[in-house]
């Protein structure tokens, strides 16, 4: 076999396998781009850090380091 038709042949299945991985990878779900949604700021969201407690790394280096408990009054209920 020459050498051409070696390397040829290595490419396609290099190519071929590529395309089988990418396949079995799961697209994004829809909802995940995007801006987020607004929700209700009562019941069971009034703990916004409970779910968005990773804000204060990037909160702490825009605006300095502080408290967060009063979420709404830089972030009004839409």
């Amino acid at each position: 076999m020459s050498r051409i038709v070696f390397i040829v042949i290595a490419l396609v299945l290099v190519a071929a396998i590529g395309l089988w991985v990418r396949a079995g990878i799961e697209p994004d779900e829809p909802g995940q781009a995007g801006p987020p949604t607004p929700h209700a700021t009562d019941g069971p969201y009034e703990n916004c850090l409970g779910c968005h407690g990773d804000i204060t790394g990037s909160h702490d280096a825009m605006f300095g380091e502080g408290e967060y408990d009063d979420c709404l009054s830089c972030h009004p209920p839409q």
